[in-house]
């Protein structure tokens, strides 16, 4: 299961993902984001991945596509920040 909170802070708007970015949550979290950038209106995107407890490849290939769209992704602890390294390209082959 994945928790989904959009909330809008001064300039930005931030999506907050808690639990398991896997199966038909990452097409839930696409259909979100992209909403969410609809009425950005002019907003910086920020994704939250500090309560995510796990990503499958086809939510790893989401977050890439909105880091290469130019959200903001976030997150705590040694696994999302390996994570959001190699998203980020700090690891490329």
């Amino acid at each position: 299961m994945l928790r989904i909170t959009v909330t809008q802070h001064g300039d930005s708007a931030i999506i907050r993902l808690e639990g398991k970015l896997i199966d038909a949550w990452v097409e839930e979290l696409r259909r979100c984001w992209r909403e969410t950038l609809a009425q950005a209106e002019g907003r910086k995107i920020v994704a939250d991945l500090g309560a995510v407890s796990f990503v499958d490849a086809p939510g790893q290939r989401l977050l890439r596509e909105m880091h290469l769209a130019g959200t903001t992704l976030v997150g705590r602890g040694v696994l999302t920040r390996y994570l959001l390294d190699q998203i980020e390209g700090y690891y490329a082959s």
